[in-house]
């Protein structure tokens, strides 16, 4: 069931699930992008001597999900809170109001007094050409992500944050930023425990995610009917 969804304007309690089973005649599992971004990341990303991982996905808006003792346990979309400055505004909202890619838009367009790039990707762009403004605004965003990051790491007891999604394209301009954060604000215990890491599938995650748990749901239901596969 689709409860509600902020780019599907006038979708709610909308039972997509069911609708796309009618219309496929093939078993449909609805799931987050970052949910599959972990399930991704655990299976084929490489973090197997890791145990306790968490996914952030910074992209349109941010999502997370966790993986605990094996198991992936979802987050709600921008399910962050964090007190931040937004624009020139003092705000207390989600965190993809800080660490989004409209987010880092909006401070870098911000930072230069003016509307001078109209996508993040331009951003990017001129960071790496050396812009201060667009540096500032990467600056912010990173620091946002790890401590949110951090904070993760101390209520979960997180072995590992993997920062993945469109905005995590930037590599070290955002990953920078992030980890002088984080490893600012963990505490002692976890600093030698705990590290963040930029994902090692991109944008690939939450497909090979999507992917693998799909074929988990065929491997399964043939093994219920008796079917050897």
């Amino acid at each position: 069931m689709l409860v509600a969804g902020i780019n599907f304007p006038g979708w709610s309690e909308v039972p997509i699930e069911a609708e796309l089973q009618r219309r496929l005649g093939c078993p449909v599992r609805l799931m987050m992008d970052a949910t599959a971004a972990a399930a991704g990341e655990y299976a084929a990303g490489g973090h197997e001597e890791r145990g306790n991982l968490f996914v952030l996905t910074l992209g349109t808006g941010v999502g997370g999900a966790a993986v605990l003792g094996g198991r992936i346990y979802a987050g709600a979309p921008g399910f962050m809170r964090t007190s931040t400055s937004v624009a020139g505004i003092e705000a207390r909202g989600f965190l993809e109001h800080a660490a989004s890619a409209p987010a880092l838009l909006r401070l870098a367009n911000a930072a230069a007094g003016e509307e001078r790039w109209p996508a993040p990707d331009d951003v990017c762009t001129a960071a790496h050409g050396g812009s201060t403004a667009a540096l500032r605004a990467f600056a912010s965003v990173g620091t946002e992500v790890g401590r949110a990051a951090a904070a993760l790491a101390h209520a979960l007891l997180l072995d590992r944050v993997i920062v993945g999604g469109g905005v995590a394209g930037a590599t070290n301009l955002l990953l920078d930023p992030a980890a002088v954060a984080f490893y600012a604000d963990l505490i002692p215990g976890l600093r030698d425990k705990c590290d963040l890491v930029l994902s090692r599938l991109g944008n690939s995650a939450n497909v090979i995610g999507a992917a693998l748990v799909a074929q988990q749901m065929v491997l399964s239901g043939a093994a219920e009917r008796g079917i050897a596969l």
